[in-house]
C-alpha cells in the first residue's frame, strides 16, 4: 500500500531532513498495515518487526535511492497495569542536513511499537 504522503521530489532525496513528514507516513502505514486491530503475540513479534523493517526499508529506497536507510522496530506487549515506559536515543556521526534520523511510536492497548529510520547519503 503506497504511503498516506506524497512521494518526494527528487530534490529531496539528497536531504534527509526534507524527507521526514514522508518518511513518518511510510512508517505510520507499515506500523498501522501490521499491527493494527492485533493482539500482542510473541509468536508472531519477530515476523511482524521484519515485516515493518522489511516494508519500510523498501518504501524508502524506491523512493528516495540516493540513501542507506538503516530500520529498526522494537515492540513491547503493554496492559493498562503495566503501561510501556520506553525511552530510546540513536546517536552517529553524519553530515547535518544530509542525513538525519526520524523516530515514530504508535501504542494499542496491548502493544507498543517504536520504529527509528536512519537515512544516510550514499
Amino acid at each position: 500500500m503506497p504511503p498516506s504522503s506524497s512521494a518526494p521530489d527528487n530534490s529531496s532525496c539528497y536531504n534527509f531532513p526534507a524527507l521526514i513528514d514522508f518518511a513518518e507516513s511510510v512508517i505510520q502505514d507499515s506500523i498501522v498495515n501490521t499491527l493494527e486491530g492485533k493482539e500482542y503475540d510473541d509468536k508472531r513479534v519477530s515476523t511482524q518487526t521484519n515485516s515493518i523493517n522489511s516494508d519500510i526499508s523498501k518504501q524508502l529506497s524506491a523512493s528516495c535511492p540516493n540513501f542507506k536507510y538503516l530500520v529498526s522496530t522494537l515492540i513491547v506487549k503493554t496492559s493498562e497495569d503495566k503501561p510501556a515506559n520506553i525511552v530510546q536515543s540513536v546517536g552517529g556521526t553524519w553530515t547535518e542536513g544530509c542525513d538525519g534520523v526520524v523516530d515514530l511510536t504508535w501504542e494499542s492497548e496491548s502493544m507498543s511499537c517504536v520504529v527509528t529510520v536512519i537515512g544516510v547519503l550514499q
